[in-house]
């Protein structure tokens, strides 16, 4: 090879290096583009599950319920035992400790009595772990008994009927709280010891989403659109009977009525004034028994309303109107 190919050999190695590397480099560049469409695309999926799981929950709320209260066995309670001083820690230490024999090695470097110090000193920490550890439960248990205590009276409370005791239960195990975290409110009046008065507050705008999601291929961007009239009404359909079921299911789980009165209102606009006022738009009279018999995983909201004493104006073009509510 002459002195000129020898010279540019280097020149050649050189250059198909920086091919390699720009090579590379435009590999990174495409992956590093690649993850962010995924990332793009996880984050609209996201997005769109998100919007799905708030619809889902909007349209199935009388399918939840808690468990019946069982007052009797809550007034009839044991307290709750005292816990015992814990020793788990110090045990296994104490092991450790008595367990330790030096090596030759140990011995002929000095090194017995430090590592003898140190798991003394473990063993002290492990005493100070389970005290604190002990105190802990001690303070879990200040709080437990307190808990069972204030349970215990108010349990006799509800059992005799009084209705402050049905209030105070009311505010113990707040049944309604989902439905607040979503915007609307609940009142409840008691009129005897077997029948009270709803008053469901529907916080509409708050409550029901004004645009729909959907995931938009092969683009992966979320599509937002403004939801049609007559999508938002039937939304809200759901939504309200759904509700007033939910809500009839969370008080005679909870309580030892028999019936309930249960009118929804909304901000809605007055026939006479055409201005918007909290009126009432549902009405519902229901039984503990009856309800009892529905079955609440395959519910025809629509159709179940109708088997009992209501009064309700609703239309998809119109949605909700106002109503004259029942009495009892």
């Amino acid at each position: 090879m002459g002195s000129a190919g020898l010279a540019l050999a280097p020149l050649a190695i050189t250059r198909l290096y920086e091919r390699d590397a720009l090579r590379r480099y435009r590999e990174l560049e495409q992956q590093a583009r690649e993850q962010e469409k995924r990332s793009e695309l996880q984050q609209a999926a996201f997005v769109v599950e998100k919007y799905e799981t708030k619809i889902k929950q909007l349209r199935s709320i009388h399918q939840d319920c808690r468990f019946a209260v069982n007052w009797s066995q809550l007034a009839n309670s044991e307290p709750p035992m005292l816990p015992k001083p814990t020793v788990v820690e110090q045990t296994m230490a104490r092991f450790r400790l008595e367990a330790f024999q030096p090596s030759i090695a140990d011995n002929l470097l000095g090194r017995s009595q430090l590592k003898y110090d140190l798991l003394n000193r473990e063993y002290d920490d492990a005493v100070q772990k389970d005290q604190q550890r002990y105190q802990r439960l001690l303070v879990e248990h200040e709080k437990n008994f307190n808990d069972w205590v204030e349970l215990k009276l108010l349990a006799n409370q509800v059992i005799s009927g009084n209705l402050i005791g049905f209030h105070r239960a009311l505010e113990w195990f707040k049944p309604f709280l989902e439905l607040q975290e979503l915007g609307s409110k609940v009142t409840v009046d008691f009129i005897t010891t077997n029948q009270a008065e709803i008053r469901f507050l529907v916080n509409i705008n708050a409550v029901l989403p004004r645009e729909s999601k959907s995931l938009l291929h092969p683009h992966n961007k979320v599509l937002t659109q403004k939801m049609s009239d007559q999508s938002f009404s039937e939304l809200s359909q759901f939504y309200v009977y759904g509700a007033v079921i939910r809500i009839c299911r969370e008080v005679f789980a909870l309580l030892p009525l028999e019936g309930l009165l249960i009118t929804a209102t909304m901000n809605i606009a007055d026939f006479n004034s055409g201005h918007m006022q909290c009126l009432p738009i549902l009405s519902l009279i229901i039984s503990k028994t009856a309800l009892n018999q529905l079955r609440f995983d395959s519910l025809d909201l629509t159709s179940v309303l109708h088997s009992f004493q209501h009064r309700v104006n609703f239309s998809t073009q119109e949605g909700f109107l106002p109503i004259e509510p029942l009495n009892w």
